[in-house]
């Protein structure tokens, strides 16, 4: 019987317990048994249909999962037990548990085994086996048989296989089961993590280095210990400078290989962790710092990414580009570009209120009237609209402008024949300028009778002496001085002034901080300083174009 040659393959000698099985081993009920068969040859032969569900299963690793054996159909004579095989790879799962699926009528003995390597090097099989002692079972519907639970251990894909079946009835007579689906395809698949381009949309002047960071988000249950990276960008806008990891892999970082081929635009970095485990969660996985050569439109590609667990196991990716549009911005580049400036814009002219939000605005007002300069709120000011067209003239990218802008003269005059000014830029983006200046350069209707009326060897002397706020995270006041004499031989004076302030904003702010690089505004507020307060000096001698 099948019963002695299946069972005599198991370690140990195990066999189904089943009182036809006892009875069996004598000579006489065999040829009894025998007897039967060939008087009853119909009942031999009763077919019977089983399955294995479901035909395809998607597990994560260290997940678990059920593949069950159905019974479809199967007529009299009744079923009082059964046996299987199930074959798999056992690289890919485990079986943890198996018990009986309750078409047998209870009670019910329900026994299963792992048998390593049954089928081969590599290949286990689950050897399941039941019967009832009480009453058969028959049906027309679909019933489970058995359950069997695997573990699954590594991504990949495999497939179980419903080997071998065995029916009997309660007199030893075995059903000839047609199998429908005796495979289960496994997919052992990790969830994917998500990669992409931070900041995704980043607008940047020409000339300007900017940082970019590639961000991962890591599935739950899972870690990173590795990756291997290409990034490409359009070498016609952007040049590489430099990558390096970007914190989020766990230290000591190990930076197995680096290369950026600027002549195909092509970045490729693999980092590792040389402690065991990994991260988990989301960051940056690495920090790349480009330099942008030229105005238009680029895309930052991640073309691959492979992402390792601390066991080596490939985590799968969805990934998003990231577009980098580089500004064609205006920014002076001498007097002539500051005082005619390349595109409109409009002022309106306003009740005066003292400004209130601009930033450091305070502190410049407290450092002048610390000098003996009053502000006087019932003289007042000038208060106006400003409304800029800058983005009609400087596409792509280029955005208008608008706000409040004020200037606001002391109301007093000091013996050495100065005055102190308040300016400052309250825009609608949340940015601002406060600054103010002392100088002798009046006004025509605040100039006394002589012009100019500080003289220096016989020549004109000039002087403007700057207070000017620098922005958070410096958070002071910053004071500097600009002085002159014969402005005959120099006509660009206020290049000077202006020239200085940038330098600085360039060597105190950028990249250091959030501070923008340049604003359209910020030279525009030059231009406006120049025509509303000094002008009428150069107007004698014109700038050099």
């Amino acid at each position: 019987m099948w019963r002695d040659e299946r069972n005599n393959q198991i370690n140990g000698g195990m066999r189904v317990v089943n009182r036809k099985l006892l009875i069996s081993v004598s000579l006489i009920i065999c040829v009894i048994t025998a007897l039967f068969v060939t008087l009853q040859p119909a009942q031999a032969q009763t077919d019977a249909i089983v399955d294995l569900r479901p035909d395809t299963t998607n597990v994560a690793p260290c997940n678990n999962f059920i593949i069950t054996v159905w019974m479809m159909w199967v007529s009299t004579p009744a079923i009082y037990d059964y046996a299987f095989y199930l074959s798999f790879d056992a690289s890919q799962m485990t079986p943890v548990s198996a018990w009986d699926g309750g078409f047998l009528q209870s009670p019910v003995s329900f026994n299963w085994v792992h048998l390593p390597d049954y089928y081969g090097l590599g290949t286990d099989a689950v050897y399941c086996w039941a019967e009832t002692l009480d009453g058969g079972s028959t049906t027309s519907t679909d019933v489970p048989l058995a359950h069997v639970e695997f573990h699954c251990d590594n991504p990949g894909q495999s497939t179980i296989f419903l080997e071998e079946i065995f029916l009997s009835d309660a007199s030893s007579i075995e059903h000839v089961p047609a199998i429908d689906t005796n495979n289960a395809a496994v997919y052992q698949t990790i969830p994917p993590a998500t990669a992409w381009i931070d900041p995704a949309d980043y607008t940047v002047p020409v000339c300007t280095p900017f940082p970019v960071d590639v961000m991962v988000d890591i599935p739950i249950g899972y870690d990173l210990a590795s990756f291997q990276l290409i990034l490409n960008y359009d070498t016609t806008f952007v040049d590489a400078i430099d990558i390096v990891p970007g914190g989020f892999i766990l230290p000591p970082v190990s930076v197995d290989y680096k290369l950026i081929d600027d002549s195909l635009g092509t970045i490729e970095f693999d980092v590792s962790t040389t402690s065991p485990g990994g991260s988990t969660g989301s960051g940056s996985i690495a920090k790349a710092t480009f330099h942008c050569t030229g105005g238009g439109e680029s895309i930052l590609t991640i073309s691959s990414l492979n992402l390792y667990t601390s066991q080596g196991w490939l985590i799968p990716y969805v990934g998003a580009d990231g577009r980098v549009l580089q500004v064609e911005y205006w920014e002076p580049l001498k007097l002539q570009h500051l005082v005619e400036l390349p595109y409109p814009y409009y002022l309106t002219d306003i009740p005066f209120v003292p400004p209130g939000s601009a930033e450091g605005y305070a502190e410049v007002k407290a450092e002048l009237e610390a000098k003996g300069f009053v502000f006087d709120e019932h003289v007042g000011g000038g208060l106006y609209q400003v409304d800029s067209f800058f983005d009609i003239y400087f596409e792509p990218g280029s955005e208008p402008f608008n706000g409040t802008v004020a200037s606001w003269w002391s109301s007093n005059m000091l013996e050495d024949g100065t005055r102190a000014c308040l300016l400052s830029a309250e825009m609608s983006d949340g940015s601002s300028m406060a600054m103010g200046f002392v100088t002798n350069l009046l006004p025509p209707d605040q100039i006394p009778e002589v012009d100019p009326f500080i003289i220096y060897n016989a020549e004109p002397y000039f002087f403007i002496d700057f207070y000017w706020w620098a922005w958070t995270p410096v958070g002071r006041v910053v004071h500097f001085y600009y002085w002159w004499h014969d402005s005959h031989n120099h006509p660009n004076w206020f290049w000077g002034p202006y020239w200085w302030w940038r330098c600085y904003v360039k060597a105190y702010y950028y990249p250091y901080t959030v501070v923008p690089f340049w604003r359209p505004w910020w030279g525009w507020w030059w231009h406006w300083v120049y025509w509303r307060h000094w002008y009428w000096w150069s107007s004698y001698f014109p700038y050099d174009p």
